[in-house]
């Protein structure tokens, strides 16, 4: 895959902009892993981390909360191992609450309501029919986003 791949992160490490211009950046190996990224539509700063068995702490949360805004898009992605009903049902709302609690914490409360949330979750076998790279994501420049191809 071209552009800056993201490796599994400390738990407080938000990846910024990638430093030697502006590619895609992307991450793999996710397995029982999540990412968040994000993706504001006005200036197009994007970040990206790769999340070990999915554990954040507060200060994360907070980290992250200084990048969103009411134009910010938050991506919440799955890797290729678990159910979509854990994923969304346990997953999805623990990363959620923990970007609204930052949000308030921050005095962005009032950015909550307009933040945009995309949840990505697809089945190995899903990926592989499509010919995608399970267990990836890619966030381009432009904000386009999902799996890896293969080249």
């Amino acid at each position: 895959m071209e552009g800056t791949e993201v490796k599994m992160a400390r738990k407080n490490y938000l990846w910024p902009e990638t430093p030697a211009g502006r590619s895609a950046i992307w991450t793999r190996s996710l397995g029982p892993c999540q990412c968040i990224a994000t993706f504001n539509t006005a200036d197009g700063e994007r970040t990206l981390t790769h999340l070990p068995g999915g554990d954040t702490t507060e200060s994360y949360y907070d980290l992250l909360a200084s990048v969103i805004s009411d134009t910010v898009v938050v991506f919440l992605v799955n890797g290729d191992v678990g159910s979509k009903e854990q994923f969304e049902g346990i997953e999805c709302p623990k990363f959620k609450k923990g970007i609204v609690d930052a949000l308030v914490r921050d005095g962005k409360g009032e950015v909550v309501p307009k933040v945009s949330w995309i949840t990505l979750w697809t089945e190995r076998a899903e990926d592989e029919q499509k010919r995608t790279v399970p267990g990836t994501f890619v966030l381009e420049v432009d904000g386009r986003y999902g799996r890896g191809k293969y080249d």
